[in-house]
């Protein structure tokens, strides 16, 4: 929090008691919500963690079409075998 108070600045024209109780902290958060979303935008481990997750996400995608694709002929064998016997 300390930090944050560093980097926020008064609007201009604007006194600290001109302002409604609770309005600084709103404007303090929504500032560190905006510098934050900035600064994950411009880090590159961002772009990292957004590619991992999109293989993650195919990785899985891909398994359960083979996996359902092969319950499917799994299933087939056993009805084949079971019709077989006496």
């Amino acid at each position: 929090m300390g930090n944050l108070r560093r980097q926020w600045k008064w609007p201009a024209g604007k006194s600290r008691s001109a302002m409604r109780p609770g309005l600084r902290e709103k404007e303090l958060t929504m500032k560190a919500f905006v510098n934050c979303f900035k600064s994950f935008i411009r880090d590159e481990e961002g772009a990292t963690a957004t590619e991992y997750a999109v293989m993650l996400a195919l990785i899985i995608v891909i398994s359960l079409a083979g996996i359902s694709a092969l319950g499917e002929k799994v299933s087939d064998v056993f009805v084949d075998i079971e019709s077989a016997m006496p």
